[in-house]
């Protein structure tokens, strides 16, 4: 639950990062508090099908990068970002409504599948999903953008972080873990 910076010259972001996988739950990219973006990235380069192709320091894989303007400045407010790792499927969350989600699992056409129940058959992957089991580290930051094109920078600026939680969902009697 946090508030974020005034302004475009800002980098606020929470993201939890591994040793290849990097969810982030939200950036603000030098866009101002409006404009959230929500990604996965890859980075093990030994995962890249051709590593010549894979420019230094970017991601092998990244999900499509989502920047909307949900019409809410989150500055002027706290708000909930809440991200939910499940082995078949991420969602995102704001203040406990879903605005995206990822699949492990495509059908052969490209659709999403919405379910972990897969019967037999044919499935593309979402080449940046994360590894099962990885350990991560939870990190909320805030860098400031290189490039000023205004001259209304709001100083000082900083992002008031009221909590970070994090859960792990316990598995019921008599079920056994998805691998």
């Amino acid at each position: 639950r946090c508030k974020l910076p005034k302004g475009k010259h800002q980098w606020p972001a929470f993201w939890v990062f591994g040793w290849s996988t990097e969810f982030d739950v939200f950036e603000f990219i030098c866009r101002g508090p409006r404009k959230p973006e929500f990604s996965i990235h890859k980075w093990w380069k030994s995962e890249c099908p051709d590593q010549k192709k894979v420019s230094r320091g970017a991601p092998c894989y990244s999900s499509q990068t989502r920047i909307v303007d949900f019409g809410i400045d989150f500055s002027e407010d706290f708000h909930t970002f809440t991200l939910e790792y499940e082995p078949h499927m991420i969602k995102y969350y704001i203040d406990g409504i879903m605005i995206r989600y990822i699949p492990r699992y495509y059908d052969i056409k490209g659709r999403p599948i919405n379910t972990c129940n897969l019967g037999p058959g044919r499935y593309l992957t979402e080449a940046a999903f994360p590894n099962d089991g990885e350990p991560v580290q939870v990190i909320a930051s805030q860098s400031v953008c290189k490039k000023f094109k205004d001259k209304k920078v709001v100083w000082p600026n900083f992002m008031e972080v009221d909590y970070i939680r994090v859960y792990q969902k316990e598995v019921q009697q008599d079920l056994r873990p998805l691998k």
